[in-house]
């Protein structure tokens, strides 16, 4: 039986998908999630609201997908070290999360603590973002680094939590400073006994 091609998309619709998630992301930085509407949206690209509804069906949607195009998903360092491997990819994250387009996460994450809708969307958005983490976690797990018993969703909301509630709280060149003392503190609770 021959194996169906999936048709490609247009390019046309790619370059608008493309237009309207760039505009979203740089509408959420400038004016937060609050002030964030669909007639800015359209007022910014010249792409009507018809269109932006075919391709995600709510303003929350959108938003998400416009969380996802940023998102990033770094590659797992292997230093053989769990710490080294966390430090480096904290500071690479911190690198690639940290730019102006961003500044409109914090307002979509605090919105997110109050509208199960959004919270929903834009976990479905970044969960595949934290295969880096995971994979590092497991890997220690594995080399007897951490505990056999480790939570390993646990242990990457404590950590990504943490680094993340620094930079409401700090500028980025102290958090990356602090990334390694975050990341021993941490440790500290999920290391093996035997690791030690």
């Amino acid at each position: 039986m021959a194996r169906r091609v999936p048709a490609r998309e247009d390019p046309r619709v790619t370059q608008t998908r493309s237009v309207v998630l760039d505009a979203a992301a740089t509408l959420l930085a400038e004016r937060g999630y609050a002030a964030f509407t669909m007639d800015a949206l359209v007022e910014r690209t010249g792409v009507s609201k018809t269109t932006m509804y075919k391709h995600w069906p709510s303003r929350t949607g959108l938003i998400a997908a416009a969380v996802r195009a940023m998102a990033i998903d770094p590659a797992a360092p292997d230093t053989g070290d769990v710490r080294d491997d966390l430090i480096t990819l904290a500071l690479d994250s911190l690198d690639a999360y940290t730019g102006p387009r961003w500044s409109g996460l914090a307002s979509v994450l605090e919105a997110a603590a109050h509208d199960p809708e959004l919270r929903a969307s834009l976990q479905s958005a970044v969960s595949t973002r934290f295969s880096a983490p995971r994979a590092v976690l497991e890997r220690a797990v594995s080399r007897g680094q951490l505990r056999a018993e480790l939570h390993v969703d646990t242990a990457m909301t404590i950590l990504i939590g943490a680094i993340f509630f620094r930079l409401r709280t700090a500028d980025l060149p102290q958090v990356r400073r602090e990334v390694p003392t975050i990341i021993d503190t941490i440790l500290d609770g999920l290391r093996s006994r035997q690791a030690d």
